[in-house]
């Protein structure tokens, strides 16, 4: 370790423009980078997608290979390179400047860590055999999916809470405010909601929704039930299937369709296409469309839609519990 440590969360420089989300004040330790320099930190409770800050970087950080690290933000010379290294380079301002020193950013590894190992050693090139380095850790910790408690509607749309949500669009006449719905609680929706909200939004020719988030969500998740037409989100959207039945489809990258289905009459089986979709990212607000599919017959139709995500408000940022140079 090095000497700089900031144990009130009042350390200030990671609020700076390099860092983004910024952390306007925190806790910092300060790691030393020299030849053969190994790290490992240890997590009380397991971190999902933990975040590095690092601050005057110019050295190379190296995570075990195959572990998946991504740059959040940074200056230019701020990278990722081979995959699991992030390196910096070494620069001093001009005196009397407030520029930073070395390179600053943040990165992410994807997945959940109870510990995380780390080499940090002088660039290949470098003629600088040590130095320190600003650190601080951060992830979501005991994080589910929250989803909206649907509290009111009309045929133009309908509001609840996730922080605040509003949905605006050709609505149908299915509402279930009180968290009572038990249609998702069935096999095609993985995992499943015993109980939980519910609106009716419809599908035909021309129909066009936006949800908009009171809080950024990351992530959203919507499900999908009794599905016989398309949903399309705009262009460049991931969108991921998670669960549904054989005829769910993502389809073009954007779009959610379904197929038309009536179980025989008696039966508990349920009609159309049912599944959940995911859209990868933070978002304040979601537009997409319901229409019919290509070759339908049926000019319009009456979906099932339930949103759950991650509300970043909600993401707790930690320091490390536990760091120790192996």
């Amino acid at each position: 370790m090095g000497t700089a440590f900031y144990f009130n969360d009042d350390y200030p420089g990671f609020g700076s423009t390099p860092f983004n989300p910024p952390l306007a004040k925190t806790g910092m330790v300060e790691i030393t980078s020299a030849s053969g320099h190994e790290f490992e930190v240890k997590f009380g409770v397991p971190l999902k997608d933990p975040v590095f800050y690092l601050g005057s970087l110019g050295s190379t950080v190296t995570f075990p290979q195959g572990t998946q690290v991504t740059r959040v933000s940074g200056d230019t010379e701020f990278k990722v390179v081979d995959g699991n290294k992030v390196r910096g380079k070494p620069f001093q301002p001009p005196p009397g400047t407030t520029a930073l020193t070395d390179s600053n950013g943040i990165v992410s590894l994807k997945g959940n860590f109870t510990s995380v190992k780390f080499t940090l050693t002088p660039n290949p090139d470098s003629t600088i055999s040590r130095e320190g380095v600003f650190l601080q850790i951060g992830g979501m910790v005991g994080q589910q999916l929250e989803f909206v408690h649907w509290r009111s509607a009309d045929l133009n749309g309908a509001t609840g809470g996730l922080g605040s949500v509003r949905l605006t669009g050709p609505m149908g006449t299915a509402f279930y405010f009180n968290d009572e719905y038990p249609g998702f609680g069935s096999t095609p929706f993985n995992p499943p909601l015993a109980k939980t909200g519910m609106v009716e939004i419809t599908s035909a020719s021309g129909h066009e929704f936006e949800v908009k988030f009171g809080v950024p969500l990351k992530d959203p998740v919507f499900y999908l039930g009794s599905l016989g037409s398309t949903v399309t989100f705009p262009q460049g959207t991931q969108v991921t299937r998670v669960s549904g039945d054989t005829e769910f489809k993502v389809v073009d990258g954007n779009k959610v369709r379904g197929k038309p289905f009536q179980p025989p009459p008696g039966t508990t089986a349920l009609t159309d296409s049912n599944g959940i979709v995911s859209l990868k990212g933070n978002f304040t607000s979601v537009k997409f469309t319901l229409t019919p599919n290509p070759d339908s017959t049926i000019s319009r139709e009456g979906v099932f839609l339930q949103i759950g995500g991650t509300p970043q408000s909600l993401a707790t940022s930690v320091p490390a519990t536990e760091m120790a140079t192996a």
